[in-house]
């Protein structure tokens, strides 16, 4: 069955489908022996009635962790609350928390706190004060730590009851710092169960008050409730009820007068207060106190069968005049109380007094063995880590014994070993030891071995083009064997490669083509390096297109246009206006074949093709004189480009401005090695503008305007 609820009498029915026969009851603790948390316990006042709450009724929480083991190091570190839909979230009040019980820090009710990507408000454990219990670990304790936190909620009103928000349960989940903290260790306790309150919300109004007054002494009754039901004018009826379940008495009231019960003895009783005039039934929970107020709690705890001590501490005003135990000590402070349970006869007065009892229980002593997850381990690897945790929690691990080992460092509370720093390797013996009252130990032995370094003789990633030759892996060392796996958990490798081995990756495996490399040192094969990651991409080459076989005059270009790569390197050269642009101008003297390389940037794979420009005189070949030009320096168009020019070598050209000033002059005008850039005498770089030019070709002149843009 599910959790209980505080406030209800529940009855267990053994049943059978047969009239004879066995039958087993097992009844145990909410959480099991693998649970970090082993006890909790939530007290409410008031309690519920019949699992429910009235409208706008504030109540009470103390929820307290009662015995946490620290299994597999974690600490407690958080306490988180969720409320169900019936709960006035915004007048959540904290009355306390618990206090630090390794005094390094301290608990807080923080909000939005970061758990796993879950934004919580809960009871951390926060160490520096930075109010960021993800950076720190938990609170260090003990079975016998108590952590409690206090709280008072209100139920939301009879409005929001209406609407069907009328989920009055709590759920409280404990984290470990492994969980919310900042421990690291590869276990952790989320497999402990919730605490759930199972309760909801009856829309009927709250009474509108009710008290009570304290009996004179243990089961005399003359303990009084007095409650007022509201406002209606057909008057109110109270049923009363002992915590037994059992009807004390029902009455009807008249409008505008209190219930009173005077004949009632120490104990909780459950008040139902119908309205005549609709029949809507509301219920109070009310404690009707004894003569005293007090606490009894255990302040010793031994080591397997030993007796112990309590402590009775009374918060009323009136005081106990003595104290008598089962076992015959005497006072509020018993000694020697054996595990079980201890009877405490108090004496309020010459005619009064109260029995109570506490029970008291030892510390298991236990057992403080333990074992790591192997015997031998490489510095290679980062951790050795606990498999078998010992049964007795909040002991400490140490390196009892470093023998030749030099640089191992333990975490004291999960016993794993660092072994990255380890620089010289041998035996290492780990130590547990609880501490007092018991006071055992456990011990383990390790075997620490240098590794050799990772592989150093490879690159990491390779870029292979489909259709050249295969990379080729040689072991140029001398004492290595390099061990070639294909995943990480480095089992069983594909391929081990001695002393001037060659491997073919590609040839011996499909894509992808990734291995984890590597390397022992010859003549043994206990330690391996930590493994490189060696990757092998293969790339389809561009599909390079030179463009369509093209004619030209004597003396003209052409554009010549490749396509498919990201860069391109053109050959031959030497006819042309640029050697690694896509688009060049290819000024030939005789027909001449131009191959183009391109080249993709992303996996630099490389592929040709080829254009043919022919030289020929046939048909009309005049020249062509472009009236524009940019020489900005971007490699396009550069130059004033004069097609066709270079068929007469005699050609003479030269630039004019507006006022007819020469500036710039040439013969044999060629559009490479002889053109004009913009620039005028010596070199200087000409504005921006129009200018003019007169050239000599065969037997004419030509004059027109050319247009210069930078």
């Amino acid at each position: 069955f599910g959790p209980l609820t505080y406030g209800v009498k529940y009855y267990l029915q053994v049943a059978s489908t047969t009239s004879s026969g066995g039958f087993v009851i097992s009844v145990r603790s909410k959480n099991n022996c693998a649970d970090c948390l082993k006890n909790s316990i939530l007290q409410a006042y008031p309690l519920p009635v019949k699992a429910a709450y009235s409208p706008d009724t504030i109540v009470g929480f103390c929820y307290t962790v009662i015995g946490y083991k620290q299994l597999y190091g974690n600490r407690l570190h958080a306490v988180v609350p969720a409320f169900g839909n019936g709960w006035d979230v915004s007048s959540l009040k904290i009355i306390s928390v618990a206090d630090s019980s390794d005094l390094k820090g301290e608990w807080k009710y923080l909000k939005n706190i970061n758990v796993k990507g879950n934004l919580l408000n809960g009871f951390f454990y926060d160490i520096g004060n930075d109010n960021d219990p993800t950076n720190n670990l938990g609170d260090e304790g003990s079975v016998t730590t108590l952590w409690t936190f206090c709280f008072t909620i209100k139920t939301k009103n009879k409005l929001a009851c209406d609407a069907g928000q009328k989920d009055l349960s709590i759920e409280f989940n404990t984290f470990s710092d492994n969980e919310s903290g900042s421990l690291i260790s590869t276990k952790n306790c989320t497999a402990d169960k919730e605490y759930m309150l199972k309760a909801h919300m009856d829309c009927c109004p709250r009474a509108s008050s009710s008290l009570s007054k304290t009996s004179s002494c243990d089961k005399i009754p003359d303990g009084e409730i007095i409650a007022f039901g509201g406002n209606s004018t057909s008057g109110y009826t109270y049923t009363l009820y002992n915590n037994l379940g059992l009807k004390i008495n029902k009455v009807s009231i008249p409008a505008f007068t209190a219930y009173s019960n005077k004949t009632l003895v120490e104990g909780n009783y459950y008040l139902f207060i119908t309205d005549n005039a609709n029949g809507c039934t509301a219920s109070l929970n009310v404690y009707v106190p004894g003569p005293i107020s007090y606490y009894i709690q255990q302040t010793s705890y031994g080591c397997g069968t030993g007796c112990n001590s309590a402590k009775v501490t009374v918060t009323s005003t009136t005081q106990v005049l003595s104290h008598k135990w089962s076992n015959g000590s005497i006072g509020d402070n018993p000694k020697n109380l054996c595990p079980g349970m201890n009877y405490d006869t108090m004496k309020v007065n010459a005619t009064c007094k109260v029995v109570d009892s506490i029970f008291i229980f030892n510390l298991p002593k236990g057992d403080a063995n333990f074992r790591y997850a192997k015997r031998n381990y490489c510095t290679s690897e980062p951790f050795a880590t606990v498999i078998n945790f010992p049964s007795t929690a909040s002991g400490v691990f140490s390196i009892a014994d470093t023998g030749t080992t030099v640089g191992a460092k333990i975490n004291p509370s999960t016993g794993t070993v660092a072994l990255s720093g380890v620089t010289t390797g041998g035996r290492l013996i780990i130590k547990y030891n609880t501490g007092p009252p018991c006071n055992i130990s456990g011990t383990d032995t390790l075997f620490i071995n240098i590794s050799p370094p990772p592989v150093s003789i490879y690159a990491l990633d390779h870029n292979q083009c489909i259709g050249d030759s295969n990379f080729i892996f040689t072991n140029t060392t001398t004492n290595y064997i390099i061990k070639w796996y294909s995943d990480s958990t480095l089992i069983n490798p594909k391929f081990t490669q001695g002393p001037n081995v060659s491997f073919d990756p590609v040839a011996s495996s499909t894509p992808p083509y990734i291995y984890y490399v590597t390397q022992v040192t010859s003549g043994t094969t206990l330690c391996q390096s930590a493994p490189i990651i060696l990757k092998i991409n293969l790339f389809s080459k561009p599909i390079v297109d030179a463009g369509p076989n093209v004619t030209v005059c004597p003396g003209f270009g052409v554009t010549l246009n490749a396509s498919g790569a990201n860069t391109y390197v053109w050959q031959p050269g030497n006819f042309l206006n640029g050697a690694t642009i896509a688009n060049p101008v290819a000024s030939p003297t005789v027909t001449t074949t131009f191959t183009v390389t391109g080249t993709d940037l992303n996996s630099g794979c490389e592929a040709s093709d080829t254009v043919i420009v022919t030289v020929s005189s046939n048909g009309k070949c005049n020249v062509i004189i472009y009236n524009g030009f940019t020489p900005n320096g971007d490699n396009h168009n550069d130059f004033w480009y004069i097609d066709g020019i270079a068929a007469d070598v005699t050609n003479e050209v030269a630039i004019f401005n507006r006022w007819g000033e020469k500036l710039w002059e040439t013969k044999h005008y060629d559009n490479q090695n002889n053109k004009w850039d913009g620039t005028g005498p010596s070199g200087k770089i000409l504005p921006d503008g129009t200018y003019f030019y007169v050239i000599n070709y065969k037997d004419e002149t030509l004059k027109g305007w050319v247009e210069l843009t930078r």
